[in-house]
């Protein structure tokens, strides 16, 4: 083989080595890409279910860490009173209970229509100027 087709060959090698290279950098980096995108999106889903508003009324919002302490703490309540129907022999009441506790989308409009109505009183509230003061609170109790 002569010098200049020995040449040639090392020319090929080199522009195929040299393509492969360019390429392996393009996957790479395209995977890096598609991997930081997919981190991104888990990290928006996250972030949107925890911290975005569960409901806005009238511009104010109630959270969804709020909203779903709430929906908790009903379910903790039917519960316990389902337990105490049971001790006293009422099955038909300790049903209705089991039942409220288990029927997930009338529990969490139930608690949403609850903090709804809260967050209006408080609102028109404010907009009359009631204020309820610590020594309202202890006096009334």
């Amino acid at each position: 083989m002569s010098d200049k087709e020995q040449l040639a060959k090392t020319r090929k090698h080199l522009a195929r080595a040299q393509r492969e290279a360019r390429l392996r950098r393009w996957v790479l980096g395209g995977t890096l890409l598609t991997l930081a995108l997919a981190l991104g999106l888990v990290v928006y889903g996250w972030y949107d279910v925890k911290y975005s508003p569960a409901v806005r009324v009238n511009g104010e919002a109630i959270d969804t860490p709020t909203f779903v302490g709430q929906v908790r703490l009903r379910q903790i309540n039917l519960l316990q009173n389902a337990i105490l129907f049971h001790q006293f022999g009422n099955a038909e009441q300790r049903d209705n209970y089991l039942r409220q506790m288990q029927d997930k989308e009338l529990l969490a409009q139930s608690v949403i229509d609850r903090l709804i109505d809260q967050l209006l009183i408080r609102q028109e509230a404010r907009r009359r100027g009631i204020e309820v003061t610590e020594q309202d609170v202890d006096r009334s109790i």
